[in-house]
């Protein structure tokens, strides 16, 4: 994170670190197969299990194995979700009541001096994160145009209660806020998962350059990358290729570029740079 926007604002102590508790899902992860239920089960329990090992200490005296014993049931995401919401609602509750001022969630948001004792419900506790959000749902939506309904209507309705249980979860004394990319409309139709309670930031003019490089990025990258070309040339040959993605939908900004196809045309460059000096050096 060292010189970017994100440090150069912490060190300016315009955020704070370590504010929230943070939940990873990845639903790519999720096996295909016979038992889809119990596949999703088995992804969100080993992402329970992670964030036990992480955030163990700072949850009580128990360790991350005994917390994973206790507290994830291998047969139902929803009932491990929901106990590791209170866990961490009961623990923040404490830290509160007892002015643990030198508790390691002491930072996290809403937990403070200005916070009041019957106020605890305006406590951000866990930020989820989901990635590949349809993945799981996408596989079971039947191509055939004369019934496009689900294919495993089990799986259907094992992915609409997490969600619903997810959904839930943001109440008082709750999980508060959800940030999930790789996501398509129709994943998030009340077929699919009846999460309805998302907002798309995906055209915000202040979120408009994050799914991508700008031009002063990738000339930043390109000054400090060997090359047989002038950087304003390759420069010009990315642009014609890898940008043009405007991610605003109510006025113009500035255009991004493709990150991954620039991270690939950046190692290119430099394993074909490497691979030129080594030709040097094995000639006779």
């Amino acid at each position: 994170m060292q010189d970017l926007d994100v440090d150069k604002d912490v060190q300016d102590k315009k955020i704070s670190p370590n504010q929230y508790l943070v939940l990873r899902l990845d639903f790519s992860t999720v096996r295909q197969g016979a038992n889809d239920s119990y596949a999703m089960d088995e992804m969100v329990n080993q992402t329970m299990k992670s964030f036990y090992r992480q955030y163990a200490p700072f949850l009580g005296e128990r360790t991350p194995s005994e917390l994973a014993d206790q507290l994830i049931n291998p047969t139902n995401a929803c009932v491990s979700l929901q106990r590791c919401v209170e866990l961490v609602s009961w623990t923040l509750r404490e830290v509160i009541d007892q002015d643990k001022k030198d508790h390691p969630l002491a930072g996290v948001k809403g937990v403070g001096a200005d916070c009041l004792l019957w106020s605890i419900a305006n406590i951000v506790q866990i930020y989820v994160l989901i990635d590949e959000y349809d993945s799981f749902s996408n596989a079971h939506i039947n191509i055939n145009p004369t019934n496009p309904n689900w294919n495993a209507l089990y799986s259907a309705g094992a992915i609409k209660s997490f969600f619903a249980t997810m959904k839930s979860c943001t109440r008082p004394l709750q999980l508060v806020r959800y940030f999930i990319t790789g996501v398509s409309p129709v994943a998030l139709a009340d077929v699919s998962s009846g999460f309805n309670i998302e907002r798309n930031v995906s055209f915000l003019n202040a979120l408009s350059g994050l799914c991508g490089l700008t031009r002063d990025d990738v000339k930043a990258t390109l000054d400090k990358l060997p090359s047989h070309d002038s950087v304003e040339k390759e420069l010009s040959h990315l642009a014609d290729f890898v940008d043009g993605y405007h991610f605003c939908a109510n006025g113009k900004v500035d255009t991004v570029f493709n990150t991954t196809t620039c991270m690939e045309y950046f190692q290119a460059s430099r394993m074909m740079i490497m691979c030129f000096f080594y030709a040097l050096l094995i000639i006779p």
